[in-house]
């Protein structure tokens, strides 16, 4: 953004990251895919390509909102 310096600190996205997963998760359920989806996630932390965050996090924070490939 014009003006604004590289190195600012972004604001923080939670409440919106939160709000986009919500929408996701009643969208899966919508559709009626949730288990399937829930499926795939958990065999991709089972060969770790994903993994859960299990402390909280330090220092700057931003939320990397979930977008799902169906």
């Amino acid at each position: 953004m014009e003006g604004q310096s590289p190195t600012a600190p972004l604001a923080s996205n939670e409440q919106r990251s939160l709000r986009r997963l919500n929408n996701l998760k009643q969208k899966l359920k919508r559709t009626g895919i949730e288990q399937t989806y829930s499926k795939i996630i958990e065999e991709q932390k089972a060969n770790g390509i994903a993994e859960s965050a299990d402390q909280p996090a330090q220092g700057v924070e931003f939320y990397i909102a979930h977008k799902p490939v169906i």
